[in-house]
């Protein structure tokens, strides 16, 4: 219907409309092999939230990942990377990339007091803090972990496989996993997780050989019995405890320390409870048990009074001084992977609070957030997770015995991380208005990434034109799926020129793209396209008109 309605208008438009639609296809076919990305190695690291190996072992044996099974069991599933404790997201997510150890990060949990003058956090500022850590297109995947808008994870995916030669490393966050954990319990938890299995499995399909991936996950989580301890703790200890934000106690007064401690293990259904005594000991204690980790030389032994939680003595520990790597090597397979390590270490960091807690993995710490499962802990359910591997520079980390998750980025470091392309794309676009018989020129250049100027130019039927209207826009937001632009030029179409402002939006999925683009003077114009090529793309113009962007 629509090429019907051309052939009524003057027959040199739709000549030079199609000379011009040959010219540009001629052009792009012609230079897109020599515009590829540069040969730097490739990598998307996927952030697998909330799963941990035993749930991988679980679900492979069942059948229940066939994509994951295929192309990471035989060669790139390393099954014992220990992550940190305390177990919490923000606190992983903003330290893990510089591979700050539990000692030092800042960001320790989702609520943090400030004590003498020293900042506080409190969820809002956590949630950013977490958000700005992560390079600027990833930030829209906390989004996508929501019930209403999970289903945005694949094809947010699938569109990065067109953006290698922008950014050599892509970071990517499944969130839903984790978060229907937290609302929906096993069931939807494993939902979640059969359907990363299959975007993985379309995802591979189409990832270029010599492109890296790496999947990890961040933590476990841990379904049972819920507890609100939290109110629990602040009840009963309420003169004496000043802040709890599980796994940390923050108290009034550090000579009841001892005393707290172990009266909050032996009376509320906290399993652990430790705390600081000095720089190299630290006290512990269970129901039934006094613990201790005692520092030297970079090593630490464990001692116990009354029974063993941690059946590490009956598992050949003999009370001898570990390294954090012989730590890992021992007890990675155990009900309790290196928890000396990990306590000792994260009560080193000043914001850790005075006393610092865990559950045993039968029980969760239960908020309105996490109603049906959580984590936060120091068991294995919480801090043993899987990392996978495929791609010609990352397959050697398959073959680890163990890892500390943290050391990951170590091992990556010579990828190009948060880096930008030095500009967006120059593009030249023209259109046939079939309605009003004239056709629409617009060129645009792009100095700096995240920054366009352009100019739109009508042509009239007697082969006349005119400037329609001068611009810059500057991204102000993007996504895996989206982009938002904000502009500003002179508008030449009425009798005063004008200044105006605008806004553009972009949706893309794959080779589909949709643009609405609006400013003050009323104008508006809804263009769908498809990409043909990497730089040609067809596109329709407000149902009244049709042609090509060229882009470089």
């Amino acid at each position: 219907m629509i090429f019907a309605q051309l052939l009524q208008y003057k027959p040199q438009l739709l000549t030079y409309c199609i000379k011009l639609s040959v010219l540009l296809i001629g052009i792009t076919l012609a230079i897109s092999p020599k515009l590829k990305g540069a040969d730097s190695p490739k990598l998307i690291l996927i952030h697998m939230d909330a799963v941990s190996i035993e749930v991988i072992r679980e679900e492979i044996q069942a059948g229940n990942l066939p994509n994951i099974e295929t192309h990471f069991k035989e060669q790139g599933l390393l099954e014992r990377a220990i992550t940190y404790y305390p177990s919490k997201t923000p606190f992983i997510i903003s330290n893990i990339r510089q591979a700050i150890p539990s000692s030092e990060g800042a960001l320790v949990g989702w609520e943090i007091p400030g004590f003498e003058d020293e900042q506080s956090y409190n969820l809002v500022d956590s949630f950013l803090t977490m958000a700005f850590s992560k390079h600027r297109p990833a930030r829209a995947n906390l989004f996508y972990g929501l019930p209403l808008t999970n289903k945005l994870n694949r094809p947010a995916l699938m569109n990065t496989l067109d953006l290698f030669d922008d950014y050599p490393v892509i970071e990517f966050y499944w969130y839903a996993i984790d978060t229907f954990g937290h609302f929906y319990g096993k069931e939807g938890y494993l939902e979640k997780l059969y359907e990363f299995d299959s975007a993985i499995g379309a995802y591979m399909s189409k990832l270029d050989d010599d492109i890296n991936i790496i999947i990890y996950s961040d933590h476990g989580m841990v379904f049972g019995e819920g507890i609100e301890i939290e109110s629990h703790i602040n009840e009963l200890f309420s003169d004496q405890v000043k802040t709890f934000s599980y796994p940390s106690i923050y108290l009034h007064d550090l000579s009841e320390i001892d005393e707290v401690a172990q009266s909050i293990a032996r009376e509320t259904e906290l399993d652990f409870t430790f705390y600081l005594l000095d720089e190299v000991s630290v006290i512990g204690y269970s129901e039934e048990s006094k613990l201790y980790f005692d520092y030297r030389d970079n090593s630490i032994r464990y001692r116990f009074e009354g029974d063993d939680p941690f059946k590490y003595y009956e598992n050949g520990y003999e009370g001898e001084y570990l390294t954090a790597d012989e730590w890992l090597l021992f007890s990675a397979e155990l009900d309790y992977p290196a928890t000396p390590i990990k306590v000792y270490t994260y009560l080193l960091n000043p914001n850790s609070g005075d006393i610092v807690t865990s559950f045993n993995n039968q029980k969760f710490a239960k908020t309105f957030y996490s109603s049906m499962g959580n984590h936060g802990g120091f068991s294995a359910t919480d801090v043993l997770v899987p990392v996978l591997v495929s791609g010609p520079d990352v397959d050697y980390i398959g073959d680890f015995e163990v890892l500390w998750l943290q050391e990951l980025f170590n091992e990556v470091q010579d990828f190009e991380f948060q880096q930008n392309p030095a500009r967006d794309k120059h593009y030249l676009s023209s259109r046939y208005n079939f309605r009003r018989n004239q056709t629409h020129l617009t060129a645009s250049i792009s100095p700096v990434y995240r920054t366009n100027f352009g100019a739109d130019l009508t042509f009239d039927s007697s082969g006349e034109y005119s400037f329609d209207t001068v611009w810059g826009r500057y991204d102000l937001y993007r996504s895996y799926l989206t982009r938002l632009w904000f502009g500003a030029g002179i508008d030449f179409r009425k009798e005063d020129t004008v200044g105006v402002l605008s806004l553009k939006h972009e949706l893309r999925i794959r080779r589909f793209t949709a643009r609405t683009t609006l400013d003050t003077s009323g104008f508006h114009r809804l263009t769908f396209g498809y990409r043909i090529t990497p730089h040609l793309t067809a596109e329709l113009n407000n149902f009244t008109g049709f042609g090509f962007r060229f882009s470089l």
